[in-house]
C-alpha cells in the first residue's frame, strides 16, 4: 500500500473485524477512525463518503489486476510490471534516461509483490540485467530501458 491507501476496511462492516496486520516500511502518518466516528463524519460531509468509495474502488481494481496477473502472466511479466509500477509511483521517468528506484527494494520484497520466490526473482533480475533492461546495486535497482520493460510485461522471457 502507498500514500492514501485505506487499510482495515473490512472492519467498517458491522460485526466484522479486520484480521490483517500491516507494518510501515517508512515514517508514516496515519489516521485511524472508528466505525461510529466515520459514520458521523460521512453523515455530516457526504463528500467524504464519496471519496472513500472512490478509494476503495481504486484499491479493489488494483487487487483484481494483481490477481489477474497472478493467474495469466508469467513471473517475468509480473516482475517487469512491478518494476514499472514502482518507478511510476516515484514520479516521471526522465526522458531518454534511466530511472533509479529511490526505495530500497530487496529481492524478497519483489518476490512477495509478484507472488514468487527470492531465488526466481534473483535469476530474473540477472536476466533483465543481461538484456540491458536494468542495472543492480546493493538493494538498489536502476531501470535503464523503459520500452524493453514494457515489452517484457507483454512477452515472457525466453
Amino acid at each position: 500500500h502507498g500514500p492514501g491507501s485505506l487499510l482495515g476496511v473490512m472492519s467498517l462492516i458491522p460485526g466484522e473485524r479486520c484480521g490483517m496486520y500491516a507494518e510501515a516500511m517508512d515514517d508514516t502518518e496515519a489516521l485511524m477512525l472508528g466505525q461510529d466516528t466515520l459514520h458521523r463524519v460521512t453523515q455530516a460531509h457526504p463528500a467524504v463518503g464519496v471519496a472513500l468509495t472512490e478509494q476503495i474502488t481504486r484499491q479493489t481494481r488494483g487487487v483484481q489486476e494483481r490477481l489477474s496477473g497472478l493467474v495469466f502472466l508469467e513471473v517475468s511479466q509480473r516482475l517487469a510490471l512491478a518494476l514499472l509500477n514502482l518507478a511510476e509511483r516515484e514520479g516521471p521517468w526522465p526522458e531518454g534516461g534511466s530511472h533509479a528506484l529511490r526505495d530500497r527494494v530487496s529481492h524478497q520484497d519483489l518476490a512477495h509483490v509478484v507472488g514468487s520466490t527470492r531465488e526466481t526473482i534473483t535469476k530474473l533480475l540477472g536476466d533483465f540485467r543481461t538484456r540491458g533492461l536494468l542495472d543492480l546495486g546493493y538493494r538498489r535497482i536502476i531501470l535503464t530501458d523503459r520500452d524493453g520493460l514494457q515489452r517484457a510485461t507483454r512477452e515472457p522471457l525466453r
